[in-house]
């Protein structure tokens, strides 16, 4: 996959102009189109909730340089890491605390440049 480049943010939600087809726009910091994009409601009950996920994951983006796709799997490598560091009382074999260790520098190395 390609290096992501989205527009700046945070991104925020706001009800379109008057007498504009859409309902919901999204903008970002710096877009030059004057938004992101654009939710119609067209029978859409979810649309604001739409609206407000999408400028959500931009968010994360901005915040974090991570879709949160991959803060999703950073989250899970970290967890399995903990829950194997929870069982090093009970089991203190040399091979079991050096699986502990890869696993753990393997996580950490992902959260490397994470802001």
């Amino acid at each position: 996959m390609s290096e992501m480049k989205p527009t700046l943010g945070p991104w925020s939600v706001d009800d379109a102009l008057p007498g504009d087809a859409f309902r919901y726009v999204i903008h970002g910091e710096g877009d030059s189109f004057g938004h992101i994009c654009r939710i119609s409601i067209n029978g859409n009950a979810n649309a604001e909730d739409d609206a407000h996920l999408i400028a959500e994951a931009g968010t994360v983006f901005h915040n974090t340089g991570l879709s949160p796709v991959q803060l999703v799997e950073m989250v899970k490598e970290l967890k399995e890491a903990l829950e194997m560091g929870l069982e090093i009382g009970a089991q203190c074999s040399r091979g079991f605390l050096g699986k502990f260790q890869q696993k753990s520098r393997a996580a950490l190395a992902k959260c490397e440049g994470v802001k």
